[in-house]
């Protein structure tokens, strides 16, 4: 983030309770739970914000890049998140692309289609996939959210060491994860730049703004926002709580990596536009609205509760009965 924007980044302490505003029922069959989607943070208390003010952000960001250990995430285990609105005929064909490219990996893997509120068949057809694919696991959000919204759930489930983000249709392709995977033990973060036939994916003059204002006031210079394809170490995401409920979450994700001293990179994928994409409900007015909150209250969880961070423990995942 610009050095301007640096004094302001307070991390309050993080929430006792990760899985707090998840409701466990009853319905539904094996391998997916129906729950109200996970809240974001609220703002830190007053309290919270006076111990902030006493801590060290640049030692403690300096604390996080000497801790990181990436020599076995190249073949670590990967939790991949699948967010899905209305996409009924692409969620068959993706979860299978998914599915086959994840078992050449030769690794134990998860698949987190995450769904947010559809009003179509888009839940029906994931869960009955479950019985043909065993590492399928369909959660189901009662009210819509938006990615960032999307992402907080699949986090909140995820128990291994990778975690993949990316929507559930035929515009991203699964076997570009592949690369990104080789990129794991040099960096901690890696997301993607579409690139059509024609080129690198074009921007409208909205996408050109959005673009600039990331740049501007998160120092975000990627090529591509929003690319809702990307790999990371799960373990940043502990100091990384996403406060953003729209596809900003990618963006907001990147600039508190790049605050605490994570190293990045990005690399091109192939990307074709699909006949049904992923929609955020926000509108532009709520997406900036999210950019202006982050900006003057961001939220990081503390030093030591990354340092303690074990990927995979029970309390990190609960399923349906």
């Amino acid at each position: 983030m610009p050095a301007s924007a640096q004094a302001r980044l307070l991390p309050p302490a993080p929430p006792e309770n990760a899985d707090s505003g998840i409701t466990y029922t009853e319905e539904g069959g094996p391998g997916w739970t129906r729950y109200e989607p996970v809240k974001a943070t609220e703002a830190p208390t007053e309290t919270a914000l006076k111990i902030a003010e006493q801590a060290n952000p640049a030692a403690e960001a300096a604390e996080t890049k000497a801790t990181i250990d990436r020599t076995h995430l190249p073949d670590a285990a990967i939790s991949v998140l699948l967010a899905v609105f209305n996409q009924e005929n692409s969620v068959e064909t993706a979860v299978t692309a998914w599915r086959d490219f994840l078992e050449t990996l030769g690794r134990d893997y998860e698949i987190l289609l995450v769904d947010d509120c559809s009003t179509d068949q888009s839940l029906a057809r994931a869960e009955a996939l479950v019985s043909t694919t065993p590492r399928l696991r369909v959660f189901h959000h009662t009210s819509r959210t938006g990615y960032g919204g999307a992402m907080r759930t699949a986090l909140a489930q995820a128990r291994f060491p990778l975690f993949a983000f990316t929507t559930c249709d035929a515009g991203y392709h699964a076997q570009e994860l592949a690369k990104f995977i080789q990129w794991m033990n040099r960096v901690d973060l890696v997301t993607g730049y579409r690139v059509t036939g024609e080129g690198t994916y074009p921007r409208t003059w909205a996408g050109r703004g959005y673009w600039l204002l990331n740049r501007v006031f998160f120092a975000v210079r990627l090529r591509d926002l929003p690319c809702l394809f990307g790999l990371a170490s799960r373990d940043i995401f502990a100091r990384i709580p996403i406060q953003a409920n729209s596809d900003f979450a990618v963006a907001e994700v990147i600039a508190k990596a790049n605050f605490l001293g994570h190293v990045m990179t990005e690399l091109p994928i192939r990307f074709e536009s699909p006949t049904e994409p992923w929609t955020d409900p926000q509108t532009p007015w709520d997406v900036f609205a999210e950019m202006r909150q982050v900006f003057a209250r961001p939220q990081f969880g503390s030093a030591q509760s990354a340092n303690n961070h074990e990927v995979g423990t029970a309390t990190d995942v609960q399923t349906a009965k």
